[in-house]
């Protein structure tokens, strides 16, 4: 991988290595597609799982890697309208709030 940012690099990179890409891919599909299927669901049936939603996408954001922390920063300012639970998973989530108390932090 390069060490700067060169579009044809990387394409070249990447290009070289379409199993990878494709394992990624299915790894990233296996994630979202059951969260994106569960809150459809709620949607649908009217359930109200915010929280339980919020803290789902958290964990699932943290096993993808720091590249999809990195893609949320840009947005890291909750939604209009999100849930304050949901509001709260977020900003943990982006490391804008603490995680655990100040006392306890090294």
């Amino acid at each position: 991988m390069p060490l700067h940012y060169d579009v044809r690099c990387i394409q070249a990179y990447w290009n070289r290595r379409p199993l990878d890409v494709g394992m990624r891919a299915a790894v990233i599909g296996r994630e979202a597609l059951p969260f994106a299927c569960g809150v459809m669901m709620d949607q649908m049936e009217d359930r109200q799982l915010a929280g339980s939603r919020a803290v789902e996408l958290r964990e699932m954001l943290t096993r993808l890697g720091p590249t999809f922390i990195k893609v949320c920063v840009p947005e890291a300012k909750p939604p209009a309208g999100m849930n304050p639970v949901c509001s709260k998973h977020w900003a943990v989530t982006l490391g804008f709030e603490r995680t655990l108390p100040a006392d306890g932090a090294l």
